[in-house]
C-alpha cells in the first residue's frame, strides 16, 4: 500500500519593499508537501512579503528493528525540544523520518542524510543501496562489538545510545537555529568514507569561578592522540562572563591541538554551569577513551 506524501518543514526567506527603496527581510519556518506549497504557506504567514528562498534538510533513520530507529529518533527530538522549536517530526527546517528496509531500497527516496543503526556488517547486502538514497550515510555502532566497518559509509563508534543522542542533538539544534552559528565540521563534510570513535564526558561547575579548574582537571587526563574534532555544549546562566568562554576554548586548543566548536545555551534559572564535551578520534588512531569524566 502506497503511503501518503509527508509534509516537510522549510526555512523560508521573505522580503518586502519599504519606503525609500529600503528592503525588509525576514525568516520563518513553514510547512508544505513541496516547495510551491511551502512558499504559499510562508507568504500566508507573513502578509505583504514575497518568498525568495527555501531550504530544508531531510534525515532518515534505518535499523534492522524499526523499533530501535523510532526510539533513537524520538530521543533526539526530545533532547532538541529543550533548545529548539520542534514539530511532529522536525527540528526547525530539519525533517526526520524512520525508514523500513523496503523504503530504504525505494528508488523514489532521496534524502540528505541517513543514519544506519547497528548494522550487521554485511556491506554487500541491501545496506549498500543506501548510497543511492542519501548524500551522506552514517553507520553507527552503539554499545555493540563491531563485526566489520563499512568501506563506503561513514563509521561511528559510540559507548552508549545516550552519547549518540546527545552528540547528534547538539549538531541538529545548532544547525537548525537561525540565531546560532552552524557548527563547522569540515572534516565530516568532505567526500569519501570516514571512521571515528566518539568519546563524551559531562562536567559540572558550581560557579563561573570554578569552570576553568574543572576543565583543567579534565584535560590533565587527556590522552595524546590525533583528534578529528571537539564539540563543546555549555548551559549557563545569563551572568556568565564572556571571558570564560574564551578561556575554555583556549585551554582545549592548547592541550588537544584542535580548536573546539562551542555552543552556549543561556538558562535563566540554572545554578552553576553544565558542560558536555564530545571528542572525535579516527578509529585507526586510538580505540582507547580520550577523556575520562571530570
Amino acid at each position: 500500500m502506497k503511503q501518503s506524501p509527508l509534509c516537510s518543514n522549510y526555512r523560508a526567506t521573505l522580503r518586502r519593499s519599504c519606503e525609500a527603496s529600503v528592503e525588509e527581510r525576514i525568516s520563518l519556518i513553514c510547512e508544505g508537501l513541496d516547495e510551491r506549497a511551502a512558499a504559499l504557506n510562508a507568504e500566508y504567514m507573513a502578509p505583504g512579503f514575497t518568498c525568495i528562498a527555501l531550504s530544508h534538510y531531510s534525515v532518515g533513520f534505518v535499523a534492522q528493528k524499526s523499533d530501535q530507529a523510532w526510539e533513537v529518533m524520538r530521543s533526539i527530538m526530545a533532547v532538541c525540544a529543550h533548545n529548539a522549536k520542534i514539530g511532529r517530526n522536525s527540528v526547525g527546517s530539519i525533517n526526520f523520518r524512520v525508514l523500513s528496509e523496503v523504503e530504504a531500497a525505494s528508488e523514489e527516496l532521496l534524502l540528505d542524510e541517513i543514519h544506519l543503526l547497528n548494522p550487521d556488517g554485511k556491506w554487500e547486502s541491501s545496506w549498500r543501496a543506501l548510497l543511492l538514497r542519501a548524500t551522506v550515510v552514517n553507520a553507527h555502532f552503539i554499545g555493540t562489538p563491531v563485526a566489520a566497518y563499512s568501506p563506503v559509509f561513514r563509521n561511528y563508534v559510540w559507548e552508549s545510545k545516550d552519547h549518540f543522542v546527545s552528540a547528534w542533538s547538539f549538531w541538529y539544534v545548532t544547525t537548525s537555529a537561525e540565531e546560532l552559528l552552524s557548527v563547522d565540521v569540515g572534516y565530516f563534510e568532505r567526500s569519501g568514507p570516514l571512521s571515528c570513535a566518539a568519546f563524551m564526558t559531562h562536567l559540572k561547575a558550581e560557579s563561573a569561578d570554578l569552570v576553568i579548574p574543572v576543565v583543567d582537571r579534565l584535560l590533565r587526563k587527556a590522552v595524546s592522540a590525533k583528534l578529528t574534532a571537539i564539540w563543546i555544549s555549555l548551559a549557563a546562566p545569563p551572568s556568565i562572563p564572556a571571558a570564560i568562554l574564551s578561556q575554555i576554548r583556549h585551554r582545549f586548543e592548547t592541550v588537544l591541538k584542535v580548536e573546539p566548536e562551542m555552543r552556549l545555551s543561556l538558562q535563566e534559572h540554572l545554578v552553576g554551569i553544565d558542560m558536555t564535551v564530545v571528542i572525535w578520534v579516527p578509529i585507526s588512531v586510538s580505540a582507547e577513551p580520550v577523556l575520562s569524566g571530570g
